[in-house]
């Protein structure tokens, strides 16, 4: 059975695996494992004066088993009322990272080559992989799979979530852009305020403009995105001091969560933007960033816990391959499940997420590993914009 996601697609994920058996896949999925571990010869986290924000990859990883659980649909069967909950700061607290260390004094050079090698490298990598699998039994396969990848929309990637990794590179350079050119601007931080509110409110009537049924489809790079997004990245930039050093208060936290929980109980409150959904430019918005504040003061909470702070900022930190692997993986792994006719208990389904987060947690290290013995090492690697 083939998720609404594969659908859209319009052809399965496991096709890759039943061509990685074939003569020369070895070599292919080695290429991929080396090309996304040149990737991670950056710093793939978020810095603050060469030292580790240990909150933000803590912050990041439990976005990253957020979106995890959205693309499990055995989860959504069982309690899909979370599901709104979820969506209102999965992505949100990435875009507000990617504000937070948005460095307005760096070259432009160095900001594309930094963000193009951390997103489109892999992005185009995995692409390939794909498209070299699937050659032997469909040429028109491998070529939709490509064409589909240059768009890149959730609706034409060859697995939905690789629709991120184009879109946050076009809103990091637009964000640096915006930034640079304000940057001697009287009260910076105020303006790029004052348009990130534009923004929102420019991105919720283009989401709903493009909600008619005469309206076009979802844009190449998701282009059609790009003031929502943009609009929390710069977000991020204004409020970095206050997440950097946030000191949580239990009487705050409570108060936003009995507010998170009454703005979620309002209709026209819910999120979900690879579906194009943005219900209301006040309401959506303020239940994100209420949810991304409870975010981020759990994620200072937890980096203090040993065990369980140092294994969450560990997914934070490999939130990139996580992005890009679990979703095939846990397909797959539903696929099995319905393949022997097990009954999906709560238990199980999410059983299936940790599983497919533990993997991805390999394959990153291994990326790491094997870009760690690359000794050819570019300039740009030794300078840090880079969060996810």
């Amino acid at each position: 059975m083939l998720t609404q996601a594969q659908t859209i697609v319009g052809f399965p994920v496991h096709l890759g695996t039943q061509h990685a058996r074939k003569g020369g896949a070895v070599l292919t999925l080695r290429s991929t494992t080396e090309t996304i571990g040149d990737a991670h010869c950056l710093a793939s986290h978020a810095q603050v004066d060469g030292k580790r924000s240990l909150h933000v990859d803590v912050a990041k990883g439990i976005a990253m088993v957020g979106i995890v659980a959205i693309h499990n649909p055995l989860l959504l069967k069982h309690d899909g009322e979370i599901f709104d909950a979820l969506l209102a700061f999965a992505l949100p607290v990435f875009f507000l990272a990617t504000g937070m260390f948005t460095r307005n004094d760096a070259h432009w050079r160095d900001v594309i080559a930094t963000r193009s090698v951390s997103l489109l490298v892999p992005y185009a990598a995995v692409v390939m992989a794909q498209a070299l699998w699937q050659m032997p039994l469909s040429m028109s396969r491998a070529a939709q799979t490509i064409s589909g990848a240059l768009y890149a929309s959730g609706a034409t990637v060859p697995w939905v979530t690789l629709w991120f990794l184009p879109h946050l590179w076009l809103v990091a350079i637009s964000a640096f852009l915006i930034t640079r050119l304000t940057r001697r601007v009287a009260y910076q931080r105020t303006t790029c305020g004052l348009l990130a509110i534009a923004l929102i409110a420019a991105g919720s009537w283009i989401l709903h403009h493009f909600d008619r049924q005469d309206a076009p489809a979802q844009l190449p790079w998701s282009i059609d995105l790009l003031p929502l997004s943009l609009a929390f990245v710069l977000a991020g930039h204004v409020w970095r001091r206050f997440l950097l050093d946030m000191q949580p208060k239990g009487w705050l936290i409570l108060c936003a969560v009995a507010a998170f929980v009454f703005v979620q109980a309002l209709p026209g409150s819910s999120m979900d933007l690879n579906l194009r959904r943005y219900d209301s430019a006040g309401l959506t918005t303020l239940s994100a960033l209420l949810g991304s504040y409870l975010v981020f003061s759990i994620g200072s909470l937890l980096g203090d816990v040993p065990i369980v702070g140092r294994t969450v900022s560990a997914i934070g930190r490999a939130s990139l391959i996580i992005c890009i692997v679990h979703f095939p993986l846990q397909q797959l792994l539903i696929q099995f499940i319905e393949h022997v006719a097990v009954h999906p208990t709560l238990l199980l389904a999410g059983s299936i997420s940790v599983v497919s987060v533990g993997i991805s947690m390999l394959v990153d290290h291994a990326a790491r590993w094997s870009g760690q013995l690359d000794w050819r090492q570019h300039k740009v690697h030794e300078r840090n914009f880079s969060n996810f």
